[in-house]
């Protein structure tokens, strides 16, 4: 009996159990159909021309949307402003272009393609929002910017004269085509040379012979040029700019020049052919403080002035008769060269002054001379004297160590000082060292001194 109570009493927890799971709302094995899902609107996903693209005046506009459309409420609700002939062609179903008709679209106008809400997919759901797209087509033809700039002076002769259109112009081609594309450039006065196009947007021109110098050119791109895209300049493009005026490039002797002989030969080089005339009248020479011009002989050379430089022998580089031991080597400048030799010898040791005028003219162009005038000064060479030595003449307790410095006022010749010279005591000449510097102005020898002597 004990023994059926303890099985009843294990019982009901077991049955209390399952009874409070049949009593929850357990979903069943076979559960209810899935709802199908709702098509979603459609989108464009893809258009041209893209955002900042311009249009080519012939070209289409496409709509690329995620999913089939329907084709009629598409059309009807594709509408652009400003308004363009042509006609909606179906690429697929889920594709459309705009095909301008005629002419095209018009040059550099901007238009706006608006598709409505209207416009159905193939599921017939509408778009959520309008579909806006705004773009413009290409411009004309223009000049994008020159070289030289317009109005720019002082242009080098052989410069290379660079315009840059905003657009291609011709197509890439071989190096050897280059004479069947176009030649752009005019230029008053002519100017005989040859153009290149560098690529297809950028043509350059090179005078053969060089612009004429003082010369003011007008450089003209002619209207009627087409692009790639057919775009047309649609007027004359013009500009000036003016070549090298007449001017001063380099004197013998320069500026502030010391030591300069008696009886020289002044030059004076200029950056082009010169009228000799003109530049004869505005050359003077005068002395330092005085107002009277010194008289003499002028002489032309059709090159350059040749500048002193370092041979590393000594050797004299005409028209100078002598060279510095400086520099890189002698250096031409300037294309003409003016000499003048006075008529009377110079004042040693005086200040003088050159002057060429403001005004001088060039050997061609009507745009005036020489724009400022130009002044440099030298000093001519010292009567030879001895200023000073070291040791001073008489002094007491020298330094046996030393060596014997002279000061000449101008540069002398080595060789009419070396046996003109004695020493008192005798010295061996085998003793005797010579060293010359400061443009041969400073001699120092050097030859064995005894202490507690005196010598001469």
């Amino acid at each position: 009996m004990a023994s059926i109570k303890r099985y009843i009493a294990a019982l009901i927890p077991a049955l209390t159990i399952c009874t409070l799971l049949l009593s929850c709302q357990l979903p069943p094995i076979f559960g209810t159909p899935t709802p199908t899902p709702q098509p979603l609107a459609p989108q464009v996903i893809q258009v041209s021309p893209e955002r900042g693209e311009e249009l080519q005046v012939n070209a289409p506009i496409q709509l690329v949307f995620d999913q089939p459309m329907d084709k009629a409420s598409v059309e009807e609700a594709f509408a652009i402003e400003l308004a363009v002939p042509g006609a909606l062609v179906w690429v697929t179903d889920r594709a459309v272009q705009f095909k301008p008709a005629g002419t095209g679209f018009k040059r550099a106008t901007r238009y706006t393609v608006t598709l409505g809400k209207e416009a159905q997919s193939a599921a017939k759901v509408a778009l959520r929002e309008p579909v806006l797209l705004r773009f413009t087509t290409v411009g004309f033809l223009e000049v994008a910017t020159v070289q030289p700039a317009p109005d720019t002076e002082e242009v080098a002769l052989d410069a290379t004269v660079t315009v840059m259109f905003n657009r291609p112009v011709v197509a890439l081609t071989a190096i050897e085509n280059q004479g069947d594309l176009p030649q752009p450039l005019s230029f008053d006065p002519p100017v005989e040379g040859s153009g290149e196009w560098l690529n297809t947007s950028i043509f350059v021109f090179r005078p053969s012979a060089g612009f004429m110098p003082a010369t003011t050119y007008t450089a003209r791109i002619a209207a009627g040029l087409t692009d790639t895209t057919g775009g047309v300049l649609a007027e004359d493009y013009t500009w000036q700019f003016t070549t090298a005026m007449p001017a001063v490039v380099a004197t013998y002797p320069g500026d502030f020049t010391i030591h300069v002989e008696p009886q020289p030969t002044l030059y004076i080089a200029f950056n082009q052919p010169m009228d000799h005339a003109s530049v004869e009248a505005a050359f003077t020479l005068k002395q330092a403080g005085r107002e009277d011009s010194i008289p003499g002989t002028f002489e032309w050379h059709d090159q350059g002035l040749i500048l002193p430089g370092d041979t590393g022998k000594g050797v004299c580089y005409e028209p100078y008769g002598w060279s510095w031991r400086e520099g890189e080597g002698p250096e031409r400048v300037g294309v003409e060269t003016m000499g003048f030799k006075p008529s009377r010898p110079l004042d040693f040791n005086t200040l003088y002054v050159a002057e060429l005028a403001a005004g001088a003219r060039g050997a061609t162009g009507g745009h005036g001379g020489t724009r400022e005038t130009y002044r440099w000064r030298f000093t001519t060479i010292a009567y030879p004297s001895i200023l000073s030595t070291t040791p001073a003449d008489g002094e007491q307790r020298a330094d046996p160590w030393t060596t014997l410095e002279v000061a000449f006022s101008s540069p002398m010749d080595p060789d009419s000082i070396n046996d003109n010279f004695t020493i008192s005591p005798p010295v061996s000449a085998t003793e005797v060292y010579t060293y010359w510097w400061d443009n041969n102005t400073y001699l120092n020898l050097s030859f064995p001194i005894e202490a507690s002597s005196d010598y001469t």
